[in-house]
């Protein structure tokens, strides 16, 4: 077939995908309202249809017209409330949509198409003749509950009615139809009980084999961009962004005409002023170009419903999706690349995750399992989990089976961490064996899903306790045009690492070398805040010659070291007798103490710069011979022959025009073998030291100290001050009343602690500094002298001596009686109207109606009353455990009212994390959030927390943020 105005042509494309974006979706919905229509909804639907139609017929395209006029017919007669969408009936809607999807995407062959399996159905609904026997209908309905509303009961089926035909021969073909149709429900239905059998039927499979894969792969298809009309050639912008674009593209051509201007006048004064605000107008459209490419994440997110729906309903599970984050926007190119990925991830806590309803009763949870997609922002990047309740994964197993199959060593596997054996499941050829499937609970090609994500430079993290479920962690940048890098230097030459894979800088002075870096086995490590973390050479990696940096001479020279570690450094085997052990090192502290106390290293180039990076489970550190800053750089495909060398990931080009070759962290660390040490006996000993201070240094709180008058010390929580500032007097100003200064392009709020609390004012210095907080949505500062610090200090707070509006308790610190500073109060109290709108749960005793119960279970007095304060604030009942046994017992007598958990971690009795498991464990508060406060989160704590079941972290005294998230708690659980 050949149409001659392509113009026309594309058009009828383009308009019919959009037409067909949104209608699994839609089509789902129907199907969860049954007999209770959504009459907008189906009018949705039915205009899409029937536009279709419309189109397809001006263009000559008649199978197309033919089949879209044939789901209109059906659409019709639901709107019209004659016929009740059964899940039968919308499943057929749904493989007809499909198809109507190929055809319109491949237009071109369309006509050719064989299109009867799908008439053949749809003919039956729409003259009454599809068979739908009740019983089955309600037996498959049970097993296919995919959203998390209840679903109302479907209305009964009205009778079926077979119209007279024209002749005899069309009525037994009608009646045969009917029948084989109902032959292929039960077959599906009966293909429920082996996820690999196959529906077999011509009338329903157009050579089609799983309706699951059908779903998946068609709208991977979809919206990988196998249409050209929808996703390659065109892409929707907001007026208001191309009006953004052209004007600074107009600032950007004054800007260069100024420029020319001075470099032919040899005006060298402005060339600078001139030369930022080029910088600022090609930054500002860099920014507004790559809004143009963003599309919200909902476009992969929609089609999870219906995979789920399908792959749930072959292999008789009951799974609830909840979806969260629709809005969250990628670049066009990434949200294309992580279909597959993220469609295998989602059928792999169906398939494998999810247990069957027998096996989930047995296990003590609820028949129906739960899947959460979610996707949010987080430190620059974009974070997707995909969250199952189901059987988790065996870190044991997979090291057994990793041995068996001579991927890995015994010793090699004792040395890992839990954490690593999980990640496992990532290895090349490993997951391909059915007998790890059985083990693990994931199945095929995750492999190949950590392989599609690295080329994004994304990461994929996997959390998981066996019995409890699985949380997989995908982080990926917002962008692949321009990526921020940390610059580093080696050998005289630049790379540069992609700040995704960067945790932190350490830079270790020579004096210090022989304490913090050790040798365990062979393998050269950092200790690092308890935890030991593999070294690399970054020369001997990529083949460069040693050399290191001489600040003094502003030179790299040659370095003739061979180790690492000092001659004097601890050595530790992997594996050994306990005893022989304490021997060992009393021996070596004794060799070391024999030795000359003289530190040969001291000069400044025998420090070690060391950039701590990550890729999947493994932390290492990679050691270089400088720092530089971080960048904005342009990614650049490698040349030719580059591409073999598998260290790098691209390049990129410098502002001094040389070229930086950008470093593949994960492949540096298989080139250099590195070997984990996290099981090993010295990294158990230290994890236990480490635990043992946090413990000693229990609710320590960051604070920030600062002074008033010149003598009283005042302090606020660290993680609510967003900066500092330092301003003289005379920029403070008096307007309409209140106290502000210019600030960013606008006016900032002040206010001083003595506005509102009994202590002396302000001290008269011409030197200030300004406190900046963000609350109620809102910017304030809070004007203060120094000194200023920010120290820790454990919280051993008086509540009562010197409480008052804005102060809400002292301490002694470095010996000066300190009082904490309450913001909230204090902006509050100076500004009523910012909290106006706040949210506050009103209830009426009189209809009935009560507030949600909250339980907090803290041990600290201090942050007890703190956190009740803020939720009786806004109108919640609250029950309290001084520790975690006591609000356990609590929460069994109210189990019933209670509606949230907020828990600190470290309690007497019972912990915080033996809390959250043994209430994520109970059948009767499975469903329960549970919110974990603390002082000080690390890393470890909040993926100990997330699989134990922990719903969200917040710092302590941290109000604001605190209260959004019970609210929204509260929202959903209503």
């Amino acid at each position: 077939m050949h149409i001659e105005d392509d113009e026309i042509l594309q058009g009828f494309i383009e308009e019919s995908l959009e037409h067909l974006a949104d209608i699994e979706n839609d089509l789902l919905s129907i199907e969860e309202n049954a007999a209770d229509v959504d009459e907008d909804l189906v009018n949705k639907v039915f205009r899409a249809a029937h536009s279709i139609k419309g189109g397809a017929g001006f263009m000559g395209l008649t199978t197309i017209q033919e089949l879209s006029h044939a789901m209109e017919n059906v659409l019709g007669m639901i709107r019209s409330k004659t016929l009740v969408p059964t899940p039968e009936i919308v499943n057929v809607l749904l493989l007809a949509s499909d198809q109507l999807q190929r055809m319109i995407e491949d237009v071109q062959n369309s006509n050719d198409v064989d299109i009867e399996s799908h008439l053949v159905p749809l003919n039956a609904i729409a003259n009454h003749e599809f068979a739908q026997p009740a019983e089955r209908s309600e037996a498959r309905k049970t097993k296919t509950k995919i959203t998390t509303p209840a679903e109302p009961e479907a209305a009964p089926a009205p009778p079926l009615s077979v119209e007279p035909a024209e002749d005899k021969d069309e009525a037994i073909e009608e009646a045969e139809a009917a029948e084989q149709l109902e032959a292929a429900t039960a077959s599906e239905e009966e293909s429920a009980s082996d996820p690999e059998d196959q529906i077999e039927h011509p009338h329903l499979t157009a050579d089609i084999d799983d309706p699951a894969d059908l779903t998946a792969e068609t709208v991977s298809n979809r919206d990988n961009g196998s249409s050209k009309g929808k996703m390659e050639t065109s892409i929707r912008v907001h007026v208001s962004l191309l009006d953004q674009l052209m004007t600074l593209a107009g600032e950007l051509v004054l800007s260069r005409n100024q420029l020319l201007q001075t470099i032919g006048g040899e005006d060298f004064r402005n060339m600078e002023a001139v030369g930022q605000r080029i910088d600022l107008i090609t930054s500002e459209l860099q920014e507004a170009i790559m809004l143009t490419r963003m599309q919200p994440i909902g476009n992969v997110f929609n089609k999870f419903p219906r995979v789920v729906r399908d792959l749930s309903k072959k292999l008789g599970k009951k799974i609830d999706l909840t979806i969260i984050g629709k809005d969250v926007e990628l670049d066009k190119t990434i949200i294309e690349a992580i279909n597959d990925p993220l469609t295998h991830l989602v059928r792999n806590s169906v398939d494998h995750g999810i247990g069957l309803p027998d096996e989930r009763r047995k296990a003590g949870k609820s028949e129906t399992g739960v899947v959460q997609l979610k996707a949010f922002h987080e430190a620059g990047q974009v974070v997707i989990e995909i969250v199952d309740d189901g059987r988790g994964i065996d870190g044991d197993a997979l090291a057994a089976s990793a041995v068996n199959k001579g991927l890995l060593t015994l010793e090699q596997t004792q040395a890992m961490s839990e954490k690593e054996k999980v990640n496992l499941i990532f290895l090349p050829g490993f997951s391909t064996a059915k007998e790890v499937t059985d083990v693990s609970g994931r199945g095929v090609g995750m492999d190949v899903v950590k392989t599609n994500l690295d080329k994004l430079g994304g990461h994929v993290d996997i959390i998981s306790e066996v019995g409890q479920g699985t949380t997989i962690s995908v982080k990926l940048p917002l962008t692949l045009a321009i990526i921020p890098c940390q610059i580093i230097m080696t050998a005289d030459e630049r790379y540069a690492i992609p700040q995704v894979n960067l945790e932190e800088l350490l830079r270790i002075p020579a004096s210090q070398v022989k304490e913090r870096i050790e040798r365990v086995g062979t393998a050269e490590v950092v200790r690092l805040r308890g935890n030991l973390l593999p070294l690399i050479r970054l020369s001997d990696v990529i083949g460069a010659d040693r050399t290191y940096y001489d600040p003094k001479e502003d030179m790299f020279k040659s370095d003739r070291r061979q180790l690492i570690s000092d001659r004097r450094s601890q050595e530790s085997p992997l594996f050994m007798d306990k005893t022989q052990a304490q021997e060992d090192r009393a021996n070596a502290e004794s060799s070391r103490h024999d030795r000359s106390v003289k530190d040969r290293r001291t000069s400044a180039a025998s420090a070690l710069n060391i950039v701590v990076v990550s890729t999947g489970s493994i932390k290492y550190g990679l050691i270089v011979d400088k720092l530089q800053d971080s960048e904005e750089i342009v990614i650049k495909p490698l040349g030719r022959h580059l591409q073999q060398c598998k260290g790098y990931a691209g390049a990129t080009i410098m502002g001094d025009g040389r070229i930086a070759l950008i470093l593949d962290v994960a492949n540096l660390a298989r080139m250099a073998r590195l070997t984990s040490v996290d099981g090993s006996d010295r990294a158990t000993e230290l994890a236990i030291a480490a635990e043992e201070a946090v413990k000693s240094k229990k609710d320590r709180q960051a604070l920030l100290v600062f002074r008033s008058a010149e003598d009283e010390q005042f302090a606020v929580p660290l993680n609510q001050v967003d900066r500092i500032e330092k301003i003289k007097r005379s920029e403070v100003e008096i307007v309409g009343g209140k106290r502000v200064m210019q600030y960013r392009d606008g006016s900032l709020s002040l206010m001083c602690v003595d506005d509102v609390a009994m202590v002396k004012p302000l001290a008269d210095h011409e030197d200030l500094l300004v406190v900046v907080f963000h609350i109620a949505s809102r910017t304030v500062g809070l004007l203060a002298i120094g000194p200023i610090d920010a120290l820790e200090i454990s919280a051993d707070i008086d509540e009562s001596t010197l409480k008052q509006t804005g102060i809400m308790g002292s301490a002694i610190i470095n010996g000066h009686t300190t009082m904490l500073v309450n913001v909230f109060e204090l902006t509050q109290t100076l500004h009523p109207e910012w909290f106006e709108n706040r949210e506050v749960f009103e209830f009426n005793e009189k209809s009935g109606t009560q507030p949600p119960t909250i339980l907090i279970a803290e041990d600290s007095n201090f942050f007890r009353n703190q956190v009740k304060g803020y939720l009786s604030e806004a109108g919640y009942h609250i029950l309290e455990g001084e520790d975690g046994q006591v609000a356990w017992d609590l929460l069994e007598e109210h189990h019933q009212d209670v509606a949230l958990v907020v828990t600190d971690i470290e309690m007497p009795n019972l912990n915080g994390f033996q809390l959250t498991q043994r209430i994520k464990s109970d059948q009767r508060f499975s469903g329960l959030p549970v919110i974990a406060l603390t002082t000080l989160a690390g890393e470890e704590d909040i993926a100990k927390g997330k699989s134990v079941g922990i719903d969200e972290y917040h710092i302590k005294l941290d109000k604001e943020r605190l209260m959004a998230s019970v609210h929204d708690f509260v929202k959903r659980g209503r």
